[in-house]
């Protein structure tokens, strides 16, 4: 398997914001979901999973219509903390942007 590429504090300072400095598929250091965990009480926060607890944005639920907040998401294997980008709660599949 190929290296995963790891984004640091030093790349998010970079960037400016964390959603630039990382892709979904990207790996993020132990030190920025550390740092995020102890921003604000998470919104999801499993040994497998954890999401920031403010939505970035509210984005239509295609199985229902309905329009649902969605969480920077960080989901755990055996690499580290890989980026899904910005899901429902509890889940890991990134969300599209629809109208």
């Amino acid at each position: 398997m190929k290296n995963p590429h790891i984004v640091t504090r030093t790349d998010w300072a970079a960037a400016g914001t964390l959603e630039k400095a990382m892709q979904p598929g990207d790996y993020a250091a132990t030190e920025i979901v550390d740092e995020l965990r102890d921003a604000l009480p998470p919104k999801t926060d499993r040994r497998d999973l954890f999401q920031l607890g403010e939505p970035t944005d509210f984005l239509r639920d295609p199985a229902t219509g309905e329009y649902r907040a969605v969480y920077l998401t960080f989901a755990r294997d055996d690499l580290g903390w890989r980026y899904c980008g910005r899901c429902f709660a509890g889940q890991r599949e990134e969300v599209e942007c629809n109208a």
